[in-house]
């Protein structure tokens, strides 16, 4: 699991979660990466329309060679792993 974008948590405490929940977190998008978490207001079909960080564009070139790496936003990160978004964060 790879986290890109500003994320509402700190990056630590993602990975901490994560890891709790069986998610190996890395740092950069590997042939081993399996999901890519997106903050900053990022949604998954901004891969679609441009707007890209470098993990999300390594992330569609692997696309194109056929693996298969699940996208997800933040929101949906934190409610998988049980968590919330910090308020502070909801603008």
């Amino acid at each position: 699991m790879v986290f890109t974008g500003e994320l509402a948590i700190p990056r630590p405490e993602a990975k901490v979660r994560s890891a709790e929940f069986g998610a190996r977190p890395e740092s950069r998008v590997t042939a081993r990466t399996t999901v890519l978490v997106v903050g900053d207001g990022f949604v998954a079909a901004d891969l679609r329309s441009g707007r890209l960080t470098g993990k999300a564009r390594r992330v569609l070139e692997l696309h194109e060679r056929g693996r298969r790496i699940e996208v997800l936003s933040e929101g949906e990160f934190l409610q998988m792993v049980g968590g919330h978004v910090p308020s502070a964060a909801i603008a």
